[in-house]
């Protein structure tokens, strides 16, 4: 396994839509999360789950779209999805340009990097600040599609230097798969 993982073999659940990950040795990561780009990971699956991008140029609409995964070092049963907020465009109520901050691209680091995306509420280990949620599985998808999480269109508008990638429907299922497929979430 490739997640944030150290050792172990998975094997398919008894329906074979996901993976057995409880004999898997967690990799240690230092409270930081591992950073996952679903489309780099298995393109034939989460293809569609991408981000804005400043290159117009690039072989495929967008960047691929990234999230934080960070495991309970207890194997905690509980899930905590933070989808991050953001602003949107559409060039009707609200024009599309880097100009006016609407360009929301894919976090720079690599797929499968220790990231520290910090503290954040409800997806803070620190008991302190997240006393009843700090040892639950928190996972923090970051926005960049401009779309309020509800696009499905693909790349919608090209102009003033930058690609608008409207795909935050696929970005939201891709995180829910890629959770229940490859990190041991339950559906």
């Amino acid at each position: 396994m490739n997640e944030e993982w150290s050792d172990g073999v998975a094997t398919c659940r008894a329906d074979c839509a996901a993976y057995d990950v409880a004999s898997c040795t967690r990799a240690d990561l230092g409270g930081r999360y591992e950073m996952v780009k679903p489309a780099e990971r298995d393109p034939s699956l989460w293809a569609a789950a991408r981000c804005n991008t400043e290159l117009p140029d690039q072989p495929v609409p967008g960047t691929a779209f990234g999230l934080g995964v960070r495991l309970s070092p207890t194997r905690s049963p509980l899930w905590i999805v933070h989808l991050q907020g953001g602003g949107f465009c559409d060039q009707h109520a609200r024009p599309c340009s880097p100009a006016r901050g609407s360009l929301l691209v894919t976090p720079p680091h690599p797929d499968r990097a220790a990231v520290d995306l910090g503290p954040r509420g409800v997806v803070s280990d620190d008991p302190a600040l997240n006393p009843e949620l700090d040892d639950a599985n928190h996972v923090f998808a970051l926005y960049c599609s401009s779309d309020t999480w509800a696009g499905s269109g693909g790349t919608a508008i090209i102009e003033d230097g930058g690609e608008w990638t409207f795909a935050g429907r696929a970005n939201v299922r891709a995180t829910f798969e890629v959770l229940i497929q490859r990190f041991g979430s339950r559906r």
